[in-house]
């Protein structure tokens, strides 16, 4: 039996918080009484995660779907080794 992860791996719905201040996922700043977005993200473990993206860093459904698939493309840095004194 074989699954398609690519598909159904993350939801998004264009959101406006109104009374609280909401972080970018993107670029870290606050927004709110603003256009945004939600959207979900599956963890290592198979749990869901919520995060919101700024009108500014996504404009439209399709860059934030961009955005969101180049961070899932990222490879994590591997650890610098610490030189070793002599």
């Amino acid at each position: 039996m074989k699954r398609n992860t690519e598909s159904n791996q993350y939801e998004i719905t264009k959101c406006n918080p109104w009374f609280f201040w909401t972080e970018c996922f993107f670029c870290n700043h606050e927004f709110r009484r603003e256009a945004g977005w939600r959207f979900s993200l599956q963890t290592g473990g198979g749990q869901l995660q919520y995060s919101h993206s700024c009108a500014e860093c996504s404009k439209t459904k399709q860059h934030l779907e961009g955005n969101i698939k180049t961070f899932l493309s990222r490879k994590p840095k591997a650890p610098q080794a610490t030189p070793r004194k002599p």
